[in-house]
């Protein structure tokens, strides 16, 4: 079977009902097909257990609250998510999850307050990567195309530039792009957040035009029980020579090092860091999703 008849065949959740792909359909007027207004978060499933789900609705509830889209007839995301699980098949494997909200149809201009926004939620599997690709670690690519956008605090549906940005770095014969604001400063990859070790200390980058990382939030408080403090402060790119590691962070991998950027060695991956403290992410996320309770 090829992989775009096993994604029509499988199952999702769209405005209060399941279905399958190939028989879902969203109006051409819906304001997320025609602008990008509106958000979206991508999860790991583990084994039916969502990760971190709370942290990611709590981010999405405040870019809805900002894009004035209620949440009034919003759905048990849990729920939905568990079963899904259940008619994909998918209980025993990883999944990647997607939680989309549009503010639907509406022909007013500018952004409206939406009752009525278009909701909808589905599964791909995840392929977990490989223990020899986080010991060897990514190439990395400084993006100097553009810069990422004022809305760049929010996960909106407008993904454009991070494809565009995704795609110089495979162009360049890496593997993801670090980001910059319109200053110049560092902020993200196209995929996730960036810590950093420099001068013996945890950085992550300063500034207002970065998503706010669910993941990045749980390892430094997990860095935080080793004695361990992240200081957040703008850097520019010249900074990075002086890194004496770079890790990539998101939803999905949880913690993966790099190796270069821009052809220029990174001296330490620290994965062995990183496999304990990815450890304890997974760890806590299947506790906080109920597993074993």
């Amino acid at each position: 079977m090829k992989a775009q008849d096993s994604m029509a065949d499988s199952w999702l959740w769209l405005n209060g009902q399941f279905a399958r792909e190939r028989d879902a359909g969203i109006s051409p007027l819906d304001r997320g097909f025609q602008y990008g207004d509106g958000v979206f978060e991508t999860l790991r499933v583990e084994r039916g257990h969502p990760l971190y789900l709370e942290s990611h609705l709590k981010r999405m509830s405040q870019s809805l609250l900002w894009l004035r889209i209620s949440e009034e007839n919003f759905p048990d995301w849990g729920g939905v998510l568990r079963h899904l699980v259940h008619l994909n098949g998918m209980a025993d494997k990883t999944a990647a999850a997607k939680i989309l909200v549009t503010r639907g149809s509406d022909p007013r201009m500018g952004i409206p307050p939406s009752s009525c926004p278009t909701l909808s939620c589905f599964l791909r599997p995840f392929s977990i990567p490989e223990e020899s690709t986080h010991q060897q670690g990514l190439r990395l690519h400084v993006h100097q195309e553009g810069f990422t956008p004022f809305l760049a605090r929010h996960k909106t549906l407008n993904y454009l530039f991070f494809q565009v940005a995704r795609q110089a770095a495979l162009d360049h014969g890496k593997d993801e792009s670090i980001l910059l604001d319109c200053e110049g400063r560092v902020t993200e990859t196209s995929t996730g957040a960036l810590l950093m070790r420099m001068n013996g200390q945890w950085q992550t980058p300063a500034s207002p035009h970065r998503l706010p990382s669910t993941t990045l939030q749980a390892v430094t408080a997990l860095l935080a029980q080793r004695g361990e403090r992240v200081l957040e402060a703008p850097i520019l790119p010249t900074q990075l020579q002086k890194a004496e590691a770079i890790w990539t962070l998101n939803s999905l991998m949880g913690i993966m090092p790099a190796r270069e950027v821009d052809g220029r060695p990174v001296p330490r991956t620290l994965s062995h860091v990183a496999h304990q403290l990815r450890a304890l992410w997974l760890k806590q996320g299947l506790k906080g999703s109920g597993e074993g309770d």
